[in-house]
């Protein structure tokens, strides 16, 4: 009975009872609910699984909720690997840049250390220390790719407004390879033009979110039309599997995201990848 279960793990801050927001369910083969993302035996039975984020420096720390997703199980231990370390090397980075910001937020308040106390409020050095939510969140799993979202925010004192950050990660699980926009689309000297259209047509269909934004654009032309582009991540829409595509806007509004079902993609998805295939 167990070896026809598929297991589906997704990363869910709201989920109670799990360590670190992990929400795990299983569901007898094919009995999967329509648009969850889940991974039969002939990926190995792998698992998505959540590993709590430390920091080995005081002067930046994670929230208790932070986690980094890591896959364990693949039949193709080497992808498997390539895949946890590139995943690893992006919480490692982002703690550095963490630490590399609060180390010259000290620098800089040294010059009114007399002065913290009444300035900010401040006992000592440690009210400028950094924090880091980091939210990973599994987006699409099937034998084929894993899609992750890497999803937070930095913040340290005195600075109004966290940082918000945000990456994706859709990897082949065949190779461990990370895949690119182009990586769903047919190979040809006008894919980039023809990907342009089709984002400044669904933009004109007010299909950008948030809604309304596409009138604070303006190249809309250019707007995410990179065919090497990694921001991205796929999903399952009501057209379908779609690719999402994502860029950084003003703090309001946090982040463009804009879908591209592969229907809309129309003769310009590639059924070959393995983005696409069933």
């Amino acid at each position: 009975m167990m070896r026809m279960l598929l297991l589906f793990i997704v990363i869910s801050l709201a989920a109670a009872g799990y360590p670190a927001g992990l929400r795990c369910e299983a569901y007898a083969a094919g009995a999967a609910p329509a648009g969850r993302a889940s991974l039969s035996q002939t990926a190995g039975l792998a698992v998505a699984h959540a590993v709590p984020l430390r920091s080995p420096d005081k002067r930046v720390s994670y929230s208790e909720d932070s986690v980094l997703v890591q896959l364990d199980g693949l039949q193709n231990r080497d992808a498997q690997a390539k895949i946890n370390s590139a995943l690893q090397a992006h919480a490692k980075e982002e703690l550095a840049e963490a630490l590399a910001a609060v180390e010259q937020n000290l620098t800089e308040r040294q010059a009114d250390k007399d002065r913290w106390a009444e300035l900010y409020g401040a006992e000592d050095e440690t009210f400028f220390y950094g924090t880091i939510v980091n939210r990973y969140q599994v987006t699409y799993l099937n034998p084929h790719i894993v899609s992750i979202v890497s999803d937070g925010f930095f913040s340290m004192m005195p600075q109004a407004h966290p940082i918000k950050k945000r990456a994706a990660f859709v990897f082949d699980l065949r190779t461990g390879e990370r895949l690119r926009v182009k990586d769903a689309l047919r190979a040809g000297p006008d894919t980039e033009e023809k990907l342009s259209r089709i984002v400044r047509e669904q933009i004109a269909k007010g299909r950008l979110r948030p809604e309304g934004t596409g009138e604070t654009l303006h190249e809309p032309g250019s707007f995410m039309s990179e065919p090497d582009s990694v921001q991205f991540w796929v999903r399952e829409t009501e057209d379908g599997k779609a690719l999402t595509l994502f860029r950084d806007a003003i703090y309001a509004i946090g982040f463009y995201e804009l879908d591209l079902p592969e229907a809309v993609l129309g003769e310009l998805a590639d059924p070959q990848s393995p983005i696409w295939r069933k």
